[in-house]
Order: C-alpha cells, then structure tokens, then sequence
C-alpha cells in the first residue's frame, strides 16, 4: 500500500465520519418512511420534510469529504462543484450521475492504486441516480404517488452511502509504505568435472 500525502491536515476525521454516518442512518430512514406513510396528508406527519432535508444534507457532506480524499488521486471533478451543481435546478438531473457514477468509478481507480479492497457499485450508483431523476421528475406531477420509486431509493440509495463511509474510512486510514526486499539469484557455478572420468580401466 502506498503513503497518502496531503498537502493540508484533513479536516475531518474517521470518528467525525461515524457520528456522521449514524445520524444520516437515523433521518434517513425515519424521513423517508414517513413520507411513505404520510405522502399528500397535511398535518404533523409533514415532520417528515425536515429529516429528508437533514439527511440530505449530510449526504453532501459525505460527497464533499470522499471527492476530497479523491483529489490525490486525479479525480474528475472538486469536491465543491460536486455538492454545488447537484443542487442546480435542471442540470443537477445530469449532475447526479457525474458525481456519483464518476465517484464510484474513480473510488474505485484510488482503491486499487493504495491496494485496498474496498470498492465502489457503478451498477448501484447508476441505479439510484436513474430512481432520483424519476422521483424529481414525477415530483413536478403531485396526483401521481411515487412511493414505488422512493422505496428502491430509499433501501439502494442507503447501501450506496455504506460503501462511501466504507471507502472513506479506508482513505482516512495510515498506510504505510511497502517493505522492500530483493532476492539474489546464486551465480551459475561452472561444472565440476572429477578426474575418474579420465581414468581408464586396465
């Protein structure tokens, strides 16, 4: 494995990721469920828009923070413009699948170029930004309930965010450089020939 040498101290760290993580599990699946049970119903169970909204939140902070420990590795974008343009009216339904395709591709690139097993879907990235242009486009249409897309998104959206924490915690990880070693071939000796062969028999 090789060192990771940052330019600048990391200004997050694996325990930061952790509480982060809980409460992005916690608002994740209490919103969205939520907002399954409770979807065109005014009242209190509108309590949902808020968790939503949190956990969406720190799903940009979980973005920023793993295309920032790409940046050593050449990654595509920034991790600026990766959270920035998502939020783009229009052009962040393209966005989506640059940040998070391209996320998974290029995790996947570090991943083998530090010798870590830790990997990325593109298949499920895919996947989960194809359910979030369906959900934001059938959004425009209010009659038309879109449960059936929240559902799959709620449950491949959720494993998506476990492989980023996974691989984030591997980048934040010391790696210490390989030992060398080299091994010296033996030196072909040349053939012994003993005197017996030279004898002869009487």
């Amino acid at each position: 494995m090789k060192t990771i040498n940052f330019d600048e101290p990391i200004p997050f760290t694996t325990q930061s990721v952790r509480i982060q993580f809980l409460t992005l599990t916690l608002t994740w699946w209490i919103g969205f469920t939520l907002s399954i049970i409770n979807q065109g119903k005014p009242g209190p169970g509108l309590i949902w828009i808020p968790l939503v909204f949190i956990s969406s939140i720190l799903g940009c902070i979980l973005l920023y923070r793993h295309w920032l420990l790409l940046q050593h590795y050449g990654a595509r974008i920034g991790p600026i413009e990766a959270v920035v343009y998502g939020w783009v009216p229009l052009y962040c339904l393209y966005w989506w699948f640059v940040a998070y395709v391209g996320l998974a591709v290029d995790n996947n690139r570090a991943m083998q170029e530090i010798d870590a097993k830790p990997r990325m879907s593109v298949g499920l990235a895919m996947a989960v930004c194809c359910l979030a242009v369906a959900a934001a486009i059938l959004a425009l249409f209010p009659p038309i309930p879109i449960a059936f897309i929240t559902v799959p998104y709620m449950i491949l959206g959720y494993g998506l965010a476990c492989q980023q924490v996974v691989c984030i915690r591997t980048l934040l990880q010391p790696q210490p450089t390989p030992l060398t070693f080299t091994i010296e071939k033996p030196k072909p000796q040349p053939p012994i020939i003993s005197s017996d062969l030279f004898q002869t028999q009487d």
